[in-house]
């Protein structure tokens, strides 16, 4: 109780200090796409961590001030100063209160709202389906924007609908001024990286832009751990724009290698309470666990001017995902601790897959006045299409061991590993035809919209015969009123919602009902609120009420939980308030933080038997304090408190306890000669707290343990 007054006592004294100071606020206009991608900032927040716009889908560019939703988006300084690179993604998502972080080196998982998200619910541009969920790359990122709910309203089908939102990556385009920037980094204890951003215009006009990112780092990225990670990538941005289009082509290849990396636990049913975190710089790997991988990606997004009210636009892409190895555990099953001593079991093979994603979508989005209404109106028709490939180490050879959380891991004999048989095991296909209407009328703003979805998803055995099959039909409405009063306050009020086409449960051998597909489901979430912005500051409160469909592992005590069910069995109702703060606090200080309170409960269960027990890992509180004090223009400093309450896990019959975290950076501006260079570091878990990070779902009660006190150290050359 202390840590949750302590911790709301600090934010409210900061936010009350933001009503009396000021700063202004620097505008950047670059040219981008507007439909289905955020366009350029035209105007961050003071302190440039933050932006007032961002995208909504299909909804194209928008001012935070005037959507019905809780939005933020981080800058380019703010995905620079945070990318961790054991997570690079979720190490910057975390800066709002929404947003909590179970990532460890091999999986980059989250959760927004208390709903688990990964890689797979990523949209790059406003496409989906371009990344899963191993470790990401962050380097060819210029913003990182988070919309907090049921999101099918606004964007595209998606075989990865997440309840909890949506988070869309924003790729670095050419600027008027050259770019030419070598950046070289250290991490962890032998981790060397090298980066390299160029970006130029050519044309009368400066019509036509390319930028290219590309980075290679290896090395252990963890002090102490041993874990090993090696990850490359090249991508390229081609835009142009003329008198009557805009146009813009990503494409990118990433490769990753990571040796020696477990740090994912369930309890099994022999386990009465939650064993105490052991040292983080524990590893429960063995020399010869690996996960390689190859990534590639291309989007496509095109608008063509129509007449001077109508605009026709085209979106696409396409992805390649290929974990051609995967000596790690089975069918990505956490190892399970099997009794209150910390003894734990595990099974390990090698388990490749491959991923084909298509995404398509074409439209139309338009100006029609009626008397005094402004309509503003969007019309579309998409497609997604996915294909899954697995694999199973040839003769059914697996890796069985066992060890003890606190004593490490007994060695392993590894037996050889030559190939591996791939065979089709699913695929889904969403269809999606969607029409919203954002009214203006005075001060006021009303969004109705639609989403009519038909999906099939089909699941297959290695025989090739189908396993299981679900066709689903469904409509998601969308409503939304913003009304503003004065141009420094917003009240708001949305309804949102999204249809999962049924999801499937994987090729393992825990399920007992593996290869069948979950019945379809509906998200629905209600929330109203006010922003305020004020002396440099925006303030964000908001009260929502999500409900999902609740999937359950239902475990087998004849294996010791090991083995079981994965079901449907009712429904989860979260219901929250957040409060944000961003902005400038002072002419030197700079703020990002905020607090959550969340109240996730199950309902509707079978008979009623588990109504009113809390979801699996869920934080009644969370919370975020970020300030970054600026000396002078090229010295800064900064701090990160980062806070998570205790969850209940198994059930709602053992609670995972509490943790606070705190990361500490620099930043130093200079010139070699006549180069400028920029000097950064971070030390991330400064204080080096041991703790266990309860995942945020009911599908099972999974434990990550922390990462260790971790330095990374940059240095970037402006050539």
């Amino acid at each position: 109780m202390k840590k949750k007054a302590l911790a709301m006592a600090v934010l409210c004294a900061i936010s009350s200090v933001g009503f009396v100071m000021s700063a202004s606020a620097e505008e950047i206009q670059t040219f981008a796409l507007d439909s289905m991608v955020v366009e350029a900032q035209k105007a961050k927040l003071p302190g440039e961590m933050v932006s007032r716009e961002g995208n909504l889908g299909r909804l194209s560019n928008q001012d935070i001030m005037d959507v019905p939703f809780t939005q933020t988006n981080f800058t380019e300084k703010t995905i620079d100063t945070f990318r961790n690179p054991s997570a690079q993604i979720t190490e910057v998502l975390v800066n709002t209160p929404g947003v909590r972080s179970s990532s460890y080196t091999l999986y980059n998982d989250f959760s927004i709202r208390g709903q688990n998200l990964t890689g797979y619910s990523l949209y790059v541009n406003g496409v989906p389906g371009l990344f899963t969920q191993s470790t990401l790359p962050s380097n060819f990122v210029e913003r990182i924007e988070v919309v907090n709910g049921p999101a099918m309203g606004f964007t595209g089908v998606s075989t990865r609908q997440a309840a909890g939102g949506l988070v869309n990556l924003y790729t670095k385009r050419a600027t008027d001024e050259d770019i030419t920037r070598y950046t070289t980094s250290f991490t962890g204890e032998s981790s060397f990286g090298h980066h390299i951003d160029i970006g130029r215009r050519f044309g009368e006009n400066k019509e036509l832009g390319i930028r290219i990112n590309a980075e290679t780092t290896s090395g252990k990225e963890l002090a102490g751990v041993g874990e090993d990670l090696t990850n490359r990538n090249f991508s390229i941005n081609i835009d142009h724009f003329g008198d009557n289009h805009k146009t813009n082509l990503f494409a990118g290849y990433s490769y990753s290698n990571l040796k020696n990396s477990t740090r994912w636990f369930q309890l099994g049913t022999g386990v009465t309470k939650v064993p105490d975190a052991p040292d983080s710089k524990m590893n429960y790997a063995y020399n010869g666990q690996e996960a390689s991988l190859d990534r590639w990606g291309v989007v496509l997004n095109h608008e063509q001017r129509i007449n001077d009210n109508w605009t026709g636009f085209v979106n696409a892409g396409y992805a390649r995902y290929d974990l051609y190895k995967n000596i790690t555990g089975r069918s990505s099953q956490p190892y399970t601790i099997t009794n209150d001593k910390g003894d734990f079991n595990a099974v390990d093979r090698d388990g490749p897959m491959a991923l084909k994603n298509y995404y398509g979508e074409i439209g139309v989005k338009g100006v029609i006045n009626t008397g005094e209404i402004k309509h503003n109106l969007v019309l579309s028709a998409d497609k997604t299409w996915s294909s899954t490939w697995s694999g199973s180490t040839i003769n059914g050879v697996q890796i069985n061991a066992a060890g003890n959380i606190y004593t490490g891991r007994i060695p392993t004999v590894i037996p050889d590993l030559k190939g591996n048989n791939y065979y089709y095991s699913k695929h889904e296909q969403f269809w999606g035809l969607a029409a919203v209407d954002t009214m203006e009328y005075g001060k006021a703003q009303v969004m109705l919209g639609v989403h009519k979805q038909d999906s099939t998803v089909r699941s297959y055995d290695s025989s090739g015969k189908v396993t299981s099959e679900v066709t689903a039909h469904d409509m998601s409405p969308l409503y939304g009123l913003t009304y503003k009063p004065t141009d420094d306050i917003a009240l708001y009020a949305s309804h949102t919602e999204s249809f999962s086409g049924g999801s499937a449960v994987g090729n393992n051998e825990m399920y007992y009902n593996k290869n069948t597909i979950l019945d379809p489901a509906k998200n629905k979430q209600n929330e109203i609120g006010v922003k305020y912005e004020n002396a440099n500051l925006l303030y964000t409160l908001s009260a929502f009420e999500i409900e999902t469909a609740s999937s359950i592992f239902i475990q087998d005590p004849a294996t010791n939980g090991t083995k079981g069910w994965m079901t449907q069995n009712g429904r989860d109702v979260y219901k929250g308030l957040e409060f944000s703060v961003n902005g400038k606090i002072a002419p030197k200080w700079n703020i990002m933080s905020g607090l959550m309170y969340l109240d996730a409960k199950r309902d509707k269960t079978e008979n009623g038997t588990d109504d009113g027990k809390r979801v699996n890992g869920v934080a009644e509180w969370s919370g975020v304090l970020t300030l970054e004090y600026e000396a002078s223009q090229d010295f800064s400093v900064l701090g990160r408190v980062l806070y998570n309450g205790s969850a209940r896990i198994k059930n709602d019959t053992m609670t995972v306890p509490s943790y606070t975290t705190l990361d500490l950076g620099m930043k130093y501006k200079t010139k070699l000669g006549s180069t400028p260079v920029t000097f950064s570091a971070m030390c991330y878990n400064a204080l080096g707290s041991d703790h266990w990070i309860a995942q945020a779902q009911n599908k099972q009660s999974t434990l990550v343990l922390s990462n260790p006190r971790t330095f990374a150290l940059t240095a970037t050359f402006e050539l």
